[in-house]
C-alpha cells in the first residue's frame, strides 16, 4: 500500500508496479474515496489505488501522463474550480464537479444524506430537514471562511476545523463570529479585523455558487453535532461510514465525474 508519499515517490512506486502492466488504474486520494469507488469501480480490468493526498497525485500526474497512460488520477477539486487552479491540471487527472466525491455523491442522491439524518432526527427537537440545513449552513460557514482566506492570502488555519464549537447548542445554527474568532485564535496574526473578516464571510455564503465551497467532512460534522445534540439515540458509527452505506450505488452510473473518469479510461 502507498503511504506518505511525495510525487516523486508515487511516481516512482507507480512505475515499480505499474510500469508493465496493461491493466487500467485509478488513484484516488485517500481510504474515503476508495471506500466509495471501489465496489461500483474496481473489477479485473481496473484497479484502484489509494496514493495519500492530493499534492501528490498532482506532482505524480505530470510524469505519469506520458510513462503511464493506463492511470488516471483522481483528486476532489476543493476550492480550484473557484481560484481557476484546476486549469493547471494535467490531462490525466480527473477533479470532481463539487468540494469533494462526497458532495458529488449527495448532489446526485440528495436522499442518501435525507436517510442518515432520518435514524437519529425523524422524533428529535428539531426535524431531519432542518438538521440538514443546519449543517449545510454551518460546513458553508467554514468552506466560506476558506475561501476568503485563500482569496485574500489571509492563511487562516481552518485544518480540521472543529465545527460543532460555532454551532449553537440551543437550536444548531452557527454563528459567523465564532467562526471568525476560533479562526483567528488558530491563526498567526493576519491583516484583517474580525468585523471585516465576519463580513468578508457572510457575503461568501451568500452567493449563488455558495455549494461548491462545502466540504463534506465539515458536512458530515455538522450533522454529527446535530444528531448527537437534539437526536434520540448514540451515533454508534462515523458519519463517513454512515454516509457510504446510505449512498446508492446506482447513482454513480449518473455522476458526470464518473463519466469523466471513464471516458480517460477509454480514451
Amino acid at each position: 500500500m502507498l503511504n506518505d508519499l511525495d510525487g516523486n515517490d508515487l511516481f516512482n512506486t507507480l512505475m515499480l508496479e505499474r510500469g508493465h502492466s496493461t491493466q487500467a488504474c485509478v488513484v484516488v486520494e485517500g481510504e474515503t474515496d476508495f471506500n466509495l469507488l471501489a465496489d461500483f469501480l474496481r473489477n479485473e480490468s481496473l484497479d484502484i489505488v489509494v496514493g495519500y493526498g492530493k499534492q501528490s497525485l498532482l506532482d505524480a500526474s505530470h510524469s505519469a501522463s506520458v510513462e503511464l497512460p493506463k492511470i488516471v488520477f483522481l483528486v476532489d477539486a476543493d476550492l480550484d474550480r473557484l481560484t481557476g487552479a484546476i486549469d493547471g491540471y494535467s490531462s490525466n487527472v480527473v477533479a470532481t464537479d463539487f468540494y469533494d466525491l462526497y458532495m458529488d455523491a449527495h448532489a446526485q442522491d440528495p436522499e442518501g444524506l435525507v436517510r442518515v439524518a432520518r435514524r437519529f432526527l425523524e422524533k428529535a427537537t428539531i426535524s431531519t430537514a432542518d438538521g440538514i440545513d443546519r449543517a449545510f449552513e454551518a460546513a458553508a460557514a467554514v468552506g466560506a471562511a476558506r475561501h476568503v482566506s485563500k482569496a485574500a492570502t489571509y492563511d487562516l488555519n481552518l485544518h480540521d476545523f472543529p465545527v460543532h464549537l460555532v454551532m449553537s447548542a440551543s437550536d444548531g445554527r452557527t454563528e459567523i463570529s465564532k467562526v471568525v474568532d476560533l479562526a483567528l485564535k488558530r491563526s498567526k496574526p493576519v491583516g484583517t479585523t474580525a468585523e471585516a473578516l465576519s463580513a468578508e464571510i457572510s457575503e461568501r455564503m451568500s452567493a449563488p455558487d455558495c455549494v461548491f465551497i462545502v466540504n463534506s467532512h465539515d458536512l458530515l460534522s455538522a450533522l454529527h453535532f446535530c444528531c448527537t445534540r437534539f437526536g434520540t439515540g448514540r451515533v454508534s458509527q462515523t458519519m463517513d461510514q454512515l454516509f457510504e452505506l446510505a449512498i446508492d450505488r446506482s447513482v454513480f452510473e449518473a455522476m458526470p465525474v464518473i463519466k469523466r473518469l471513464e471516458d480517460r479510461l477509454a480514451s
